[in-house]
């Protein structure tokens, strides 16, 4: 992610009118990813909106809200559904709403990319075969490295995935589960 930021923000702000999303305007897209950062508590001239094109799937498109003004200050997720609602990160609905609007046929990595952004309390970044660094850590943190797994086997979806942490630099073990749109989260500390 740009800047090195944590995906997840803890918030505590997000009021209804993030929950239900501003609808996006066709003549201007930025406004309502703009308008959602300012329901989250940010500062409209503090907004600078960045697109995550390799996340765009099935309808939906991902966002980035940086601070201009804070370098290290933590990031918003925000996703536009093909409806145009836009979601706001760090709460489990908001990552059910994604995950039930756009990732009927979505892979394991997507799903856990969207968990890891928009759950409340998931946050760092998804470990991947290619994060030569990251499975290191994982192993001499005492736990073994596992792909992003995702089960589509009856009416719940289930998804195993890992995340690394970089300050203080952790590894954690994540479970999810989307059923009937409510999505459960369980995160445990990869350890000796």
């Amino acid at each position: 992610m740009a800047r090195g930021i944590p995906y997840a923000v803890a918030l505590g702000l997000l009021g209804a009118a993030c929950a239900q999303g501003a609808k996006m305007d066709s003549t201007n897209t930025q406004a309502p990813l703009e308008q959602a950062a300012i329901a989250a508590g940010w500062q409209a001239d503090d907004i600078e909106l960045v697109a995550d094109r390799r996340l765009d799937h099935g309808g939906c498109r991902f966002h980035t809200a940086l601070r201009r003004k804070t370098f290290d200050a933590p990031a918003l997720a925000l996703a536009v559904l093909p409806d145009g609602a836009v979601v706001v990160g760090d709460d489990h609905a908001s990552a059910a709403r994604v995950l039930d609007a756009c990732g009927a046929d979505a892979p394991a990595d997507w799903w856990a990319e969207v968990v890891a952004r928009f759950a409340r309390g998931v946050g760092g970044k998804v470990v991947r075969p290619s994060n030569a660094a990251d499975i290191e850590a994982i192993g001499e943190q005492g736990g073994a490295y596992q792909a992003p797994v995702l089960d589509t086997r009856g009416d719940a979806r289930h998804l195993r995935f890992q995340t690394m942490h970089h300050e203080p630099r952790r590894a954690m073990s994540v479970t999810a589960t989307l059923a009937a749109g409510v999505l459960t989260v369980e995160t445990t500390p990869v350890t000796r």
